[in-house]
């Protein structure tokens, strides 16, 4: 056999010239290395022959080519053989995808000039290019995924974890050698060669690699030996029996293939995700992890995995369903983007089951992608390589949410890798991430073991950290029930690679966390350069470099709220928020969008809209650091770069909680995590500061908020609406999503729907009442609530009053142990926001020595507010030496109630305004009793229905109704108190 293979190869030579085409290749290059381009834009190859010892006889030589990509556009024709000068091919493309040229030494009568290699016998070319592959993702993942794969893990656990070893001799002596056999659900178990170096011990435990082989037909060869300072596993495919040689191997792949099809690639059994080929495949591969933690010689810590081509999917799909895995390398990746390939057209692999049926999206490694939580290199995309085509690993890459690396290499397919070739790499975070696990392999386990040992103080060693949270968990860090604890996270950064919830407690109590640094990879927001504008104050937008490109569009405020426009120049605030109206945001090309309809459309050409990005792919929770039900805990030194949507932080009924020099802040540029077109113009997507139903109120203290989207800082309790009075004593109130505020034995403020404030109340009894009926729902529309507010009021309850009260439907009652009462605001730095700078209900409070500076809105308001459920009116407050600059309005005392009627005095009681600097803005109180309006350098002030109120100047005369326009004398602008709600 060996010799007619010698003499065929000697004829197709002597048919060939005589000319040595062994040593030969068609280079492929394009300028400058580049790989990436955009829609529309000429690339161009530059073609020639090297590795050619001999002269080429003209026109005997030639080089057919043909141009093809996932745009189906196909072109062809034949060139001169490119001996000395290059062939020059140009084309493009219109739309994201992968192009891919291919070119083949062919004699004149279009036969294929051979060459003796493995893999590739022939002399060529075939590479290509990438039009936006920052574009190209997955298609669409069937509903009820992840239902079937926790299916398939009961399925899975139903089998223990138990394994046969077989010690076989090896020739290094320094690592023992074993055949495994692991026990499986599905057809086959798991069998692989383990190596366990002679060191390694229950008492020296060392890191694991964990090795996957791709696809092959031989028998796995037994390994010589193994790495000194890890444990490695490799396991097969397929689940065959070890060792029982080449006429096993043969009957047994014979006996799982369909004729006509290699193992798996039948399209009868990928019919149905449960008969496909693949199901037991992972399923071991999964099985391999599970056990392999099971080893007593492993360290804890560290669990690596490698693998290549269909290797690398059993890695994937394995790391996918078990979050032990610290990191996962892999190249030429194979069983990617089946289902887009199969439904938006692209090229299809040319190894891969020969079906488009529904069942194989199960099975597509875009989908697991979406799950897997540890650091993933790409070693080797080939852009010429189809069996692993490069925009099924563009789509892999765009749907790996963690830190990742890809390496694209111009020229080189599957099984052809000459080396020499152009190469660009696009690092997602994989090498720092990498590089903290160095330092700490997992800081979440290394803080949430240490408290559960026992100990009260964790400092994390110093890096960046990048993080995955579990598919699924919407946290990286949650602290339940811990108690007089210190976390020092030692100047770290938290880098989240997924826009969800970074710090979460939950019913914590002197607890204190400080010197943190947190910023997301995957922005929670976009930033795009206004292009062109009309007359009906439309906006064309193309978004900037560097930040993220929305899949689609929106309709409503609801997934890209707000829509803020920044100046060009000075990138400050130019349009607070654009909204409602029938706002639209419509995908007009690949990162191109049209923004219409909304209030306030001001923005011209070269300033930048900025709106918000949700996190779609998984489930997630807004706000960064948030508490509940915590009290005596600290926040001291952590900044915010960015925020998951929700606030910078939260607190839900905290007692007396501190923060200290915490900020919510513009990235630095030097600071960013990548290089961008423009530098980041905004910090988080909502309030800075938001506390509600308090027991002791937070401790603000020398904090910085700036460039964020709502209030510097919030704090209320929440009104329950009344809709049902029984002998005035007993009343039926709905709650909102913050859910029941009242306890037995509070005292409680009542609001009147027309807004007179009663004597407080004492609640002698609360028992729930059920839902809210369609009856309350409908009229909840009749009050003027916030769009949406009402929905989230969907729980009822009945309150026993001390002593009868006469209260319309309408009416409020809140309690006094819920709304922050007690509170410190001081030696804040605030401003640059679409909102204001504090919004307060609470009472007995101080706010101090803060400075507030461009600010949308008003600069302090204190001030009830009904259409958001939000209270209750204030007593004992003092706002004192504060500097207040450029704002849009001064300091307001006030309100508002269900009939939209100014409060009367007995609202509001002893407020204090004392010493404050207002640089032109004014004072604005309406609803007060008692307190003072001194010492403002001159501010104007308005008073209405006040009594008791000490002031230094006397007060003007007010014109227009709480909640209409009221312009505080001295003022060029119109304050209007609810327009930046």
């Amino acid at each position: 056999m060996r010799l007619k293979l010698l003499m065929l190869g000697v004829l197709a030579a002597l048919s060939a010239g005589a000319l040595d085409w062994d040593s030969t290749l068609i280079r492929g290059t394009t300028p400058g290395g580049r790989m990436f381009y955009e829609p529309g834009e000429e690339m161009s190859f530059s073609l020639v022959l090297e590795g050619m010892t001999n002269a080429v006889p003209a026109d005997t030589y030639f080089l057919d080519w043909e141009r093809r990509g996932d745009d189906g556009v196909v072109e062809k024709g034949r060139a001169p053989l490119p001996v000395k000068e290059p062939f020059v091919l140009r084309t493009k493309s219109d739309s994201p995808g992968f192009v891919c040229i291919e070119a083949n030494v062919v004699t004149k009568d279009g036969k294929r000039v051979p060459k003796n290699h493995k893999w590739e016998k022939r002399v060529f070319f075939q590479g290509g290019a990438g039009v936006a592959p920052y574009a190209v993702k997955g298609g669409k993942e069937p509903a009820d995924y992840e239902a079937f794969w926790q299916s398939v893990e009961k399925e899975l656990a139903a089998v223990p974890v138990a394994a046969e070893r077989r010690e076989i001799p090896c020739a290094d002596k320094a690592v023992r050698l074993y055949a495994v056999r692991i026990a499986c659900a599905g057809p086959r178990p798991v069998t692989g060669y383990l190596t366990v170096p002679v060191a390694a011990s229950a008492a020296n435990r060392m890191p694991v690699l964990a090795c996957y082989r791709g696809a092959a037909t031989e028998e796995m060869p037994v390994p010589t030996g193994g790495p000194h300072d890890r444990i490695r596993m490799e396991i097969n495919v397929n689940g065959y029996d070890l060792g029982r040689g080449e006429d096993y191997i043969k009957g047994f792949f014979k006996s799982i293939a369909k004729p006509g099809y290699g193992y798996g690639m039948d399209p009868e059994s990928n019919v149905d995700r449960e008969t496909s080929y693949w199901k037991g495949v992972a399923m071991r591969a999964i099985r391999h992890l599970q056990w392999l933690v099971t080893l007593p010689e492993w360290d804890g810590r560290t669990l690596e995995v490698s693998a290549s081509s269909q290797g690398g999917w059993q890695a994937i799909m394995a790391a996918s369903r078990f979050h032990k895995v610290t990191r996962l390398v892999t190249n030429g990746t194979w069983g990617c983007d089946w289902t887009g390939q199969d439904t938006l057209g692209r090229l299809k692999s040319t190894y891969r089951p020969k079906t488009d049926a529904p069942a194989l999206a199960y099975y597509d490694l875009v989908f697991a992608a979406r799950r897997v939580a540890c650091p993933v290199a790409i070693e080797f995309a080939g852009l010429g390589d189809y069996v692993s085509p490069p925009s099924s690993l563009a789509a892999l890459y765009s749907a790996l949410p963690v830190p990742k690396k890809i390496t694209y290499v111009q020229g080189e397919t599957h099984g052809w890798r000459p080396g020499g070739d152009q190469t660009l790499t696009l690092d997602g975070g994989y090498d720092r991430a990498v590089k903290a696990q160095r330092v700490c392999p997992d800081p979440i386990a290394f803080i949430t073991d240490a408290l559960a040992r026992g100990e009260r103080r964790v400092t994390l060693p110093k890096a960046e950290y990048w993080l995955t949270p579990a598919f699924g968990q919407t946290a990286y860090l949650r602290l339940k029930g811990v108690k007089d604890a210190v976390i020092d996270f030692g100047g770290s950064k938290f880098v989240g690679t997924v826009k969800t919830r970074m710090l979460d407690l939950e019913d914590c109590a002197r607890v204190t966390l400080k010197n943190l640094t947190i910023d997301y990879a995957d922005l929670p927001f976009t930033q795009a350069v206004i292009t062109k504008t009309d007359a009906d104050g439309a906006w064309d937008v193309k978004v900037i470099d560097g930040y993220p490109i929305p899949d689609k569009g929106e309709k409503g405020d609801g997934g890209c709220w707000p829509i803020q426009v920044y100046g060009k120049g000075d990138w400050e605030l130019k349009n607070p928020m654009r909204f409602r109206d029938g706002i639209e945001i419509a995908k007009t090309g690949v990162d191109t969008f049209r923004i219409t309809g909304g209030q306030d459309r001001r923005g011209d050409v070269g300033d930048v809209a900025v709106w918000s990005v949700w996190e779609k792919s998984r489930p997630a929770q807004s706000v960064c650091i948030k508490s509940l039900r915590c009290s005596e805990c600290r926040f001291e030194d952590i900044t915010e770069y960015a925020t998951p949507h929700g606030a910078a932080y939260e607190d839900y009924f905290g007692d007396a909680n501190t923060y200290l020099r915490c900020r919510i802040v513009r990235c630095p540029p030097e600071e960013d995590l990548f290089p961008r077109g423009l530098k980041r113009l905004r910090s988080g997507n909502h309030d800075a500061n938001m506390h509600r139903g308090a027991v002791r109120g937070p401790r603000i203290l020398d904090c910085e908020a700036k460039y964020h989207c709502d209030d510097c800082v919030n704090i209320s309790g929440m009104y329950g609406l009344v809709t049902e009075s029984k002998g005035g004593d007993e009343l039926r109130i709905l709650v909102n999503y913050l859910g029941l505020s009242i306890d037995d034995g509070d005292t409680c403020q009542v609001m009147t729907y027309e807004g007179k404030s009663l004597p407080d109340v004492k609640v002698l009894k609360v028992t729930a009442d059920g839902d809210t009926t369609e009856e309350e729902k409908a009229y909840m529309l009749t009050l003027g609530f916030w769009p949406g507010l009402e929905k989230s009021c969907r729980k009822a309850y009945r309150l026993k009053l001390e002593r009868p009260l006469r209260l319309a439907r309408g009416s409020v009652i809140i309690s006094n142990r819920h709304q922050g009462n007690g509170f410190v605001v001081r030696g804040c730095d605030f401003g640059h926001t679409r909102a204001r700078g504090l919004l307060i209900k609470a009472s007995h409070g101080l706010i101090e020595s803060n400075r507030i500076e461009r600010c949308a809105s008003l600069a302090m308001q204190i001030a009830t507010e009904y259409q958001w459920m939000e209270g209750g009116c204030s007593r004992d407050v003092t706002v004192r030496g504060n500097e207040c600059r450029q704002n849009g309005g001064g300091i307001h005392v006030g309100g508002n109630n269900g009939a939209g009627k100014p409060l009367p005095a007995d609202s509001h009681y002893d407020i204090s305004i004392i010493d404050n600097e207002l640089n032109g803005a004014g004072i604005f109180v309406e609803g007060c009793t008692g307190g003072a309006v001194v010492g403002n350098g001159g501010a104007k002030v308005v008073l209405n229905n006040c009594e008791d109120v000490r002031r230094d100047e006397p007060a003007a005369r007010v014109f227009g109704e709480s909640g209409g326009i009221v312009r505080l004398l001295g003022l060029d602008a119109v304050v209007q108190p609810y327009a930046f709600n």
